[in-house]
């Protein structure tokens, strides 16, 4: 890099003049000043002769050497061996100084699990992804640590989840928090799960048995297909009635339900013909 006597090259140029001799980092950089020779040595009689002068400037701006001329290869009189050994000085003596290049520092290994290497502050930081934590992201985090499962349900932990063993307690559900009901012989821990359905069908005849007892939403709409004269569709528990119930209130066998609770069907006429509804 000849600058003639225009002052230390731009850290660009630096950087270009490091890629060219083999320089590991181009931040130690180097200066050519023809006329400096002529200068110095202008009482000996040397002027016009024009070699270069370079010197070796750190990251913070301090000269860490000086030399004049060419060596054998034409090229500086610094080889890229002494400036990576004066690059190592100045980091043993300005050890928080890092070089502020992601690819240089954020290896794939940096962040464990799927987490994201990110350069903040000039230091390595982690995103993890969800269910990890730690500085490398190499803990997973303990999803029972909250102690989510209730009446006494035992909690297995998993990635960014966990399960709840909910046998011999007496409930169901996620946490186990639903109580064990049985309305008309069926439970709602062995209800057909249509939980994902918007709309849900029940063949309202003697087949009913066998599709009767089944697991919904909130607002799900429920539709009986079947000849209600022949088979008068009533809402309760065990034959009995119950004026609250949404099927006893039914438009032609079309109901939607809208709120959780336990609610029992079945026909006037027969009474194999029973089942229920379990909202959740």
């Amino acid at each position: 890099m000849d600058n003639g006597e225009d002052g230390p090259a731009s850290q660009e140029d630096a950087a270009a003049w490091a890629d060219e001799y083999g320089i590991s980092y181009p931040v130690l950089h180097g200066q050519s000043v023809p006329d400096l020779f002529d200068a110095f040595f202008q009482p000996w009689h040397f002027v016009g002769l024009g070699l270069p002068a370079f010197w070796i400037i750190d990251p913070m701006g301090e000269i860490r050497a000086f030399s004049m001329g060419f060596n054998e290869e034409n090229g500086p009189n610094f080889n890229s061996k002494d400036i990576q050994s004066l690059f190592e000085e100045f980091l043993l003596e300005n050890p928080e100084w890092v070089k502020p290049s992601v690819d240089a520092i954020c290896s794939e290994d940096t962040c464990q699990n799927g987490g994201t290497c990110e350069i903040v502050d000039g230091k390595t930081t982690c995103s993890c992804a969800e269910g990890y934590s730690g500085d490398a992201c190499e803990t997973d985090t303990d999803d029972c640590a909250a102690n989510p499962c209730q009446n006494g349900g035992v909690c297995t932990d998993a990635v960014a989840s966990y399960t709840c063993n909910c046998a011999d307690t007496g409930f169901i559900g996620k946490t186990c928090e639903q109580a064990i009901t049985v309305v008309n012989g069926c439970s709602n821990a062995d209800a057909k799960d249509l939980t994902k359905e918007a709309e849900v069908t029940i063949q309202w005849d003697f087949s009913v048995a066998d599709v009767g007892c089944v697991l919904v939403s909130a607002g799900t709409t429920i539709t009986f297909a079947g000849n209600f004269d022949v088979h008068p569709l009533f809402g309760g528990d065990g034959n009995e009635a119950d004026p609250a119930s949404p099927f006893s209130n039914h438009d032609n066998g079309v109901v939607t339900v809208t709120e959780a609770g336990a609610y029992g069907f079945y026909c006037a006429l027969h009474a194999s013909m029973l089942g229920a509804v379990f909202v959740q």
